[in-house]
Parts: structure tokens; sequence; C-alpha cells
């Protein structure tokens, strides 16, 4: 079991010269794994924490460039293997609870830059052109969002993480690497 403890304390001077102190202490228990690993980005996505290796998570995050150039844009992203196409918009497959208007569509079949123009039932969604590659049964494709946040070089982000859709880096520029740690809420 890990405890997170954050602390967080401001403190300033203003003109007059009072001070003004603010000081914050928490802790999180964690009864499930810690996973900890490095992930050198590029500029095509790369999956570092796929939602269905585990439960409730607080993720954190830190970009460890020291180059200012080198940012990382973290993407959520959703892949599923049971999608149905033909020589139309319209994508047939077992489940869009996952899915949103706007996230974008890669995969086989599907034209580079497509996205989701509508969702029109629990089983099927409208591509915003019509795909390309004809009829195709059970076609994985791969649905994101694109810059859900970004770090700059040095920067980093704790969050809590419902484990619902994948996480993924993309690097902006240069191969920073991502350093990654997830505290799983519960044991799994």
């Amino acid at each position: 079991m890990a405890t997170l403890t954050p602390t967080l304390t401001l403190s300033s001077s203003d003109m007059n010269g009072d001070t003004l102190n603010l000081s914050v202490t928490d802790s999180l228990s964690i009864l499930g794994q810690v996973t900890t690993k490095q992930v050198v980005s590029s500029t095509t996505s790369t999956r570092f924490a796929a939602a269905a290796n585990y439960t409730k998570s607080y993720v954190y995050i830190k970009n460890l460039s020291t180059t200012a150039a080198e940012t990382i844009s973290i993407e959520e992203i959703a892949v599923d293997s049971t999608c149905d196409l033909t020589n139309d918009a319209t994508v047939a497959m077992d489940s869009t609870a996952k899915l949103s208007v706007g996230m974008t569509v890669s995969g086989t079949g599907v034209t580079a830059g497509q996205t989701i123009a509508s969702i029109t039932s629990a089983t099927a969604f409208e591509l915003s052109a019509v795909a390309d590659g004809g009829t195709l049964n059970n076609s994985t494709l791969t649905f994101g969002m694109p810059e859900y946040m970004t770090l700059g070089a040095g920067e980093f982000a704790f969050f809590p993480w419902a484990s619902t859709v994948d996480l993924a880096c993309a690097s902006a520029q240069g191969t920073p690497t991502l350093e990654v740690r997830i505290y799983q809420e519960a044991a799994a």
C-alpha cells in the first residue's frame, strides 16, 4: 500500500508588508498496484496506459525534457475491433459508449483526417466523409481526442483517471521522454 501526501504552501508579501499564507495537506491511500515507466514519445501516438489494465486510478506524468521546444501532447484514445464499414459514411460497431462527436478516426478503410460527425445510435455513428475501403467487417479503428493536455519541458500533471479510455502521448517536436506513474485506487 502506498500513501501519497501532497502539500501545497504559498507564502507572499504584498506592497504593505502583509503576509499571505496558505497551506493545504491531504493524503491518498493507494491499495492497488503502482506502475512506473518511461515512454520516449515521437510524432506518432504512443499508448502508455490501456484502460483495460486498470481500475479507477490516479496518474502522475512529467515531461523529462529540458529543451523548451520539446512538448508532449497527452491524448485520450479508444480502440475498437468490431467496426463494420461499407461504401458510405455509416460505421456499425458493438458499442459507441466510449465515443463522442469530433473524435478523430483512423484505421483501415478510413481516409486520414476523418472525424465522428454524429453518433446515430448505441451501435452506429457517421464519419465526416464516406469510408473509402469498401466493405470491411470487424475492422480495427482508433478514436482520439487530440490534446487532452500539453506538457512543456519539465512540466508535470497529476489527475484522477476513470480508466474508461486509453491514454497516449505524442510529441509536437523532438523525442522527449514522458515519466509515468499510475496509482491504482483499489486492488484489482
